[in-house]
């Protein structure tokens, strides 16, 4: 190919160089995009070189821009507004690979071949161009060696796919092995500069995300909503979703004739109603079901498991992912930009949206008045962490010089002046796991709500304010109407909305979490099972297993052996929604096995009734005496006296 064949114009096509330097100080941002503008440049200077043959070939072009990012001597010379010298900068096998001198250098060792060529003509008269020159110190093109530079960046990249390679090059790039370069066969250069990157994936931590991490994570997805859609099928849902259907199968009364009646059979009085009390006491009947009560009674224990799960995460994440390249750091286990880059943003997804799945639970517990200390301190333990994490994303990795120096101890090619191979610049932008840590923006309004719904009936127990409660209630009609009709509406309708959102977040994310499953799986980066990937998946045994034993065999047989034996489990036959242990039942202190005080002689003397009182451990005394509780401790099983004193 001649130099008549880059160009159809019978005159040199005008060379224009403008400066791209970034307009602001880069070093207020995070390491990511401080990574990522100066990562990849194999990429970019190829598809600047491909930029300026275009426009040669192209006839409806006049002129041709070509923009110069600026030289460094370092990275921070790089990205500030001073700006180095070219001239120097690209003949200097020191600083040529750099890799945010790459693009500049072989821009302009291109374009000086083609202005010697005659393809090109620099308009030094141009405003943008004359101040671009003397900004880089690029001096005359004319008396330019391009020619040199183009050929070590190609030696360079050759050796990098055979020396202390990272991955396999495609065939043009091997094809470019001992090739000399001429103004002639630049576009041969360009295809293979272009097709660098072709075969180089990213390789995620497998700690972070190996096959047995990525199941145990969508396991805990999987049952936090299992076991919300199950509790709201058995508590509420049920009611709702079959009133339609016994509204259109019920009967007409006896008494009603089609003849004699106005109004269609839809339209008699009370039927909604009817209908409604109907579904009512379908819904109550499952509340009781054996399902019902082992998922609310597992889902304390599989709170504290997916808590300390999260919490194991986001601790080892502030703990490895440092802005310091050392031997306990992340960037130890990395080889690339690429995988740094992936890993850093990944763990931020896992930390912050892990958290998703603890505040549905946490709000499902809450609603059924499970308001335990315990629980709710881990969770905000969790908040916390995800806090924390999230105001440190632009610390969780390494800086770029940081990381350069362990790629170039690690990886060096001597074609490449002893720098890194600069196959560590591949697969850096765009990466599928970027943006997808929104799930911070659901913890700022259910966290507030889950503080207040926690702390809110502490608050009305206290003396002040339950006498101010019942003087407004005795004297102000107002309050009584907001208090027993607005406000359990209000309620409702407020809790549906935020578990519909929170829903929301963790069905997106869950969604996220499995295409990147699938992208891992595609691209080979998911990894191997191992040891440690066995062990992620094996966290979620024993709850979900005991959560099989107690549908099989019971409340009173799952939790009763657990029990010391002055400990009873009973049921609380209160149906669901009337007391904080309606959903669940009643651990009491055996007095009847121990046999102490007078009670066992005397069971309705008064003094010994507040005995039995002080064990109970929650509910209410009244509702025992109303309805005797049916014990299930089959060794210590009797029957009640054929009395029973009446409140």
């Amino acid at each position: 190919m001649g130099s008549s064949d880059f160009s159809a114009n019978s005159s040199p096509l005008p060379l224009r160089l403008y400066s791209s330097m970034y307009e602001y100080a880069w070093t207020d941002v995070g390491a990511v995009n401080k990574i990522e503008s100066l990562a990849q440049p194999v990429y970019d200077s190829a598809s600047y070189m491909g930029s300026i043959l275009y426009y040669i070939h192209d006839t409806s072009y006049s002129e041709m821009e070509v923009p110069l990012m600026g030289c460094g001597e370092n990275s921070s010379q790089a990205l500030s507004s001073s700006h180095g010298n070219c001239s120097q900068i690209c003949f200097d096998s020191n600083t040529l690979y750099m890799p945010y001198n790459l693009q500049p250098c072989l821009s302009l060792g291109v374009a000086a071949m083609l202005i010697q060529s005659g393809s090109l003509v620099l308009d030094e008269t141009e405003k943008n161009t004359e101040t671009a020159l003397k900004q880089y110190n690029v001096g005359n093109l004319s008396t330019w060696d391009g020619t040199s530079i183009v050929q070590n960046i190609i030696d360079c990249t050759v050796a990098a796919c055979t020396e202390n390679k990272i991955g396999e090059c495609p065939s043009k790039m091997l094809s470019l092995d001992g090739l000399t370069v001429t103004a002639d066969n630049l576009q041969t250069v360009y295809a293979g500069l272009g097709s660098f990157c072709t075969n180089i994936g990213t390789t995620v931590n497998s700690d972070i995300a190996g096959p047995g991490v990525m199941l145990s994570y969508l396991v805990q997805i999987c049952a936090a909503l299992l076991f919300w859609i199950i509790a709201k099928l058995l508590a509420s849902w049920t009611r709702v979703i079959t009133w339609p259907f016994l509204l259109c199968r019920q009967p007409p009364p006896p008494s009603f004739d089609s003849l004699l009646s106005p109004a269609s059979h839809s339209q008699v009085p009370g039927r909604r109603k009817s209908a409604w009390l109907r579904a009512t006491a379908i819904q109550r009947r499952l509340s009781r079901l054996r399902l019902h009560a082992a998922t609310l009674t597992m889902l304390v224990e599989f709170q504290e498991t997916q808590a300390f799960f999260v919490g194991a995460i986001q601790i080892a994440t502030l703990a490895t992912f440092k802005p310091t390249a050392t031997t306990q750091s992340d960037s130890a286990n990395t080889v690339t930009f690429g995988e740094a880059i992936s890993d850093s943003q990944l763990v931020q997804t896992l930390c912050v949206n892990g958290t998703l799945p603890i505040l549905l639970v946490q709000c499902l517990l809450q609603r059924y008045g499970m308001r335990w200390w315990y629980t709710f301190a881990l969770v905000s333990a969790n908040v916390i962490l995800a806090f924390v994490v999230d105001a440190r994303r632009n610390y969780l990795i390494a800086d770029f010089d940081a990381l350069w120096s362990v790629f170039v101890a690690s990886n060096p090619v001597d074609a490449c002046g002893g720098l890194a191979n600069p196959q560590v610049y591949c697969d850096t932008l765009g990466t599928v796991y970027a943006s997808i840590s929104n799930g911070i923006y659901a913890l700022y309004f259910t966290v507030p709500v889950l503080i207040i719904d926690f702390l809110a009936p502490s608050i009305m127990r206290l003396r002040n304010v339950d006498t101010a409660l019942n003087t407004w209630r005795r004297t102000n009609r107002v309050f009584r109407f907001l208090e027993a009709k607005v406000w359990p509406l209000f309620l409702k309708t407020f809790w549906f909305f935020l578990e519909f959102a929170l829903l929301l977040s963790l069905c997106f994310y869950s969604a996220r979490l499995f295409i990147i499953s699938l992208y891992m799986t595609e691209d080979g980066s998911l990894g191997t099972w191992g040891f440690g990937q066995l062990v992620a998946v094996m966290v979620w045994v024993p709850p979900l297993l005991k959560f099989v034993y107690l549908n099989i065999f019971g409340i009173e047989e799952g939790l009763g052996r657990r029990l010391a034996h002055d400990y009873r489990v009973v049921h609380d036959e209160l149906p669901v929604g009337e007391g904080a242990d309606a959903a669940s039942g009643i651990v009491e202190l055996d007095e009847l096995q121990q046999g102490q005080g007078d009670w066992k002689e005397n069971p309705y003397a008064p003094s010994d009734a507040g005995t039995l009182a002080q064990s109970l451990r929650m509910g209410s005394h009244e509702n025992l005496i109303q309805s005797p509780p049916e014990l299930y401790n089959p060794e210590y099983k009797r029957s009640w006296p054929p009395r029973w004193p009446k409140s």
